[in-house]
């Protein structure tokens, strides 16, 4: 999918260079036909008035997928709850 097509939908344009190189990769992985969207940069207002921005949430015929970008690099383990990194100390 290219990033003009009437299925990406760019809210706002990112600031980071490491958030737009991501999304230019993402916009390759993704097929330009229905029922495939892609909405960037957006944010909504949690229950408690706290907002929040998404990189990208992405729309397939199967999931909803919501993706954060990071310009992290290192090692990186885990599980549902707990994220550990070799990255700046841990």
């Amino acid at each position: 999918m290219d990033q003009s097509s009437k299925r990406w939908i760019e809210v706002t344009p990112s600031e980071f260079d490491h958030e737009r190189a991501g999304l230019a990769l993402l916009a390759t992985s993704v097929p330009d036909k229905a029922p495939y969207y892609v909405f960037s940069n957006f944010t909504f207002q949690a229950d408690n008035g706290r907002r929040f921005e998404v990189d990208a949430l992405v729309i397939s015929p199967a999931q909803i997928n919501l993706i954060e970008l990071k310009s992290w690099s290192g090692h990186f383990t885990g599980n549902d709850h707990t994220w550990q990194s070799d990255w700046n100390g841990g």
